[in-house]
């Protein structure tokens, strides 16, 4: 090696490697980077042999990806799961946030492959553990089939199965997958039970239907002098509308929301707006929604479907339209109910009822005909949002192309094919 050689090393080591390697040491990072630069970053660490002298900066290094795994593609969460995978002596606290970080992801099973390679490579779990892996198992899309037992086996194998803590997630656990009697008799086991364990309870009740089982543990709960909160009046509220007992409803509305004992959020305020809609008094509804300091996604969802549920077509349409101008982006909840009242009033007849010329709202309501099978009205509103003079981007052309292979439109999907093509050569 050359002196030439020598000093270009000695200047990258110096103006680049140890600044690396001294702000992964001290978990110091810009909050502007992406994964795409801790990929580099990686590369550059095992390449200088970083990765075998200095350990710890592959820990940090996946700690820092963190922030990135709930938005990550199925490829990144790979890659940083291989990356935890390959890092020597994790500890019980990298471990478990792993699992909470894999568990909002859009693959949440991940979170399991994580206490696997915990278990493998002998890191002792804590009490925090497997609260996350059970909330984990809960987010499974296919959820009431997934089996629980075996979490509470290793709960029960390491001593766990009397802490508090655990026993409230266990509780919502097993209600969640549909095993609310295993729920109940975790419950009846605990030695103490707070307020979490009596919401959890109510909740399993009424996620598995059982609304009269849920108003005996509400009321037990408040014989035994329990505090509620926000969540237990959001549980509460939900069973009062599957039984369309509206009386206790405004109970529940004035004693605790009105009087200011729980905190009036976007949680409680969807909540009753969904009790009052299923119990057929919309205008107490459109009241609690008007009266709302802070509206979210769900709001708005719960408003419209409850006009829906009320056959009140044209007024779901209309909280429909002012969502769109207040610029919230539907979800697929949104558009099936949006999608039933079109479909009983024919609303969809020249577009008349989407009031603004933005693409987004136009390319939604395609991408919801498409999902729903119904490639006919999808065509249909392409063709009105091209009469309407507003330019198509990807994903519409995405949801059109979409929706004729659902509907077996060959040569529809051939002719907006080369139109997408012909727009991109634009």
């Amino acid at each position: 090696m050359n002196a030439t050689t020598g000093a270009s090393i000695n200047q990258f080591k110096t103006n680049f490697l140890d600044p690396l390697v001294s702000s992964l040491s001290t978990q110091k990072w810009r909050t502007s980077l992406n994964l795409d630069f801790l990929k580099q970053t990686h590369s550059i660490v095992i390449t200088n042999g970083l990765s075998h002298s200095k350990p710890f900066l592959l820990h940090n290094l996946l700690l820092h990806s963190l922030p990135f795994i709930s938005l990550s593609s199925a490829a990144d969460l790979s890659y940083i799961f291989t990356l935890f995978r390959r890092t020597d002596s994790p500890t019980t606290s990298l471990c478990n946030s792993m699992i909470k970080a894999f568990s909002t992801s859009s693959v949440p099973r991940m979170s399991i492959s994580c206490f696997a390679i915990m278990r493998k490579e002998g890191v002792p779990p804590n009490k925090h553990t497997f609260p996350l892996l059970l909330k984990a198992l809960s987010r499974f899309q296919i959820g009431k089939n997934e089996n629980p037992f075996q979490i509470y086996g290793q709960i029960v194998k390491f001593g766990l199965g009397f802490d508090g803590f655990v026993g409230n997630s266990l509780v919502s656990a097993f209600a969640n997958c549909g095993y609310v009697g295993v729920a109940r008799k975790m419950f009846d086991g605990m030695l103490v039970k707070d307020l979490i364990a009596w919401t959890a309870m109510i909740d399993g009740y009424v996620k598995n239907s059982c609304s009269v089982e849920a108003m005996e543990c509400f009321l037990e709960m408040k014989s035994m002098g329990v505090r509620v909160d926000e969540v237990t009046v959001v549980s509460v509220l939900r069973m009062a509308g599957m039984m369309r007992i509206v009386w206790f409803g405004r109970w529940v509305h004035g004693f605790y929301v009105e009087s200011g004992r729980v905190r009036w959020d976007v949680h409680v305020g969807s909540a009753l707006i969904d009790m009052y809609s299923k119990c057929g008094f919309y205008n107490d509804a459109c009241q609690v929604f008007d009266e709302m300091s802070h509206r979210n996604l769900v709001c708005w969802s719960a408003l419209i479907a409850g006009y829906v549920q009320c056959n009140r077509f044209r007024d779901a349409l209309l909280v429909f339209q002012e969502m769109l101008c207040e610029k919230v982006k539907p979800n697929e909840l949104t558009l099936t109910s949006v999608l039933t009242a079109c479909a009983q009033l024919g609303a969809l007849d020249r577009g008349k009822w989407i009031p603004v010329k933005d693409v987004y709202p136009w390319t939604a309501m395609i991408n919801g005909f498409a999902m729903h099978g119904d490639a006919v009205n999808a065509l249909s509103l392409f063709y009105q949002m091209s009469n309407y003079g507003i330019r198509p981007n990807e994903v519409t052309f995405l949801a059109v192309l979409s929706a004729c292979s659902h509907g077996g439109l060959v040569d529809e999907g051939r002719d907006k094919h080369h139109l997408h093509t012909a727009e991109c050569a634009c």
